[in-house]
């Protein structure tokens, strides 16, 4: 049976080569504009950086296109919605260059990384992998709907908790050069408080409708 393209595994696939094109584009760009000029700091980490910047980006629009469709029904969050898993394939791509970035800024430095970030970033890299993968309507055949819903909701928050965590503990950085921008810790806390709210309200709405099928059936 033919998938339902406005369902809640929508994909917009004539629109994936463009998502993937542009998140190519910007990552070269940020590579050329990092190492083709003299740099204030480290060219490695500058581009670790700035790779996670925009992964980080393109994981908001993903991680957020539920709920802005759930709050406001209009075009443009139809079109998130629809485009949201071609956000996170693009998001995977710009997250796996960032990890090249990770890889040579360790070589190149030379610093030795702490076991739990290598213990919850290497399981985060696992996971996106995963879902990655998985990320196409076969494989949502293949698995059944509710086993990908369950990787890609445990995955989609897995990520958005780390991403919580770093941008969070970045607000303390010790180094201003190290600080990360408040507005990213702001955005994700934000969607991550709604989509908390939305889950609660969903559940107490199912429990309420259950209820009432219960007395029903008992009248």
């Amino acid at each position: 049976m033919e998938m339902s393209r406005t369902n809640g595994y929508a994909m917009a696939p004539n629109a994936l080569i463009y998502w993937v094109a542009l998140t190519g584009a910007a990552s070269v760009y940020l590579a050329y504009s990092i190492f083709s000029a003299p740099p204030e700091q480290d060219s490695w980490l500058l581009w670790t950086r700035y790779t996670a910047r925009l992964a980080f980006i393109i994981f908001l629009f993903s991680y957020a296109a539920g709920p802005l469709y759930a709050l406001h029904n209009n075009i443009v969050t139809r079109w998130i919605r629809r485009n949201r898993r071609n956000a996170g394939i693009s998001f995977g791509l710009a997250h796996m260059v960032h990890l090249l970035a990770i890889s040579g800024f360790i070589a190149a430095s030379g610093e030795e990384q702490s076991a739990a970030l290598i213990i919850l970033g290497g399981f985060g890299y696992v996971i996106l992998l995963a879902m990655m993968l998985t990320s196409f309507d076969v494989m949502v055949r293949l698995m059944g709907g509710r086993n990908w819903s369950r990787l890609h909701s445990f995955g989609i928050n897995y990520l958005a908790a780390i991403f919580a965590i770093v941008y969070t503990l970045g607000l303390f950085a010790p180094l201003p050069q190290d600080a990360k921008p408040p507005i990213f810790s702001v955005l994700i806390w934000s969607i991550i408080l709604l989509r908390l709210g939305m889950w609660m309200f969903e559940r107490r709405r199912d429990g309420e409708a259950t209820n009432d099928e219960s007395k029903f059936s008992h009248q």
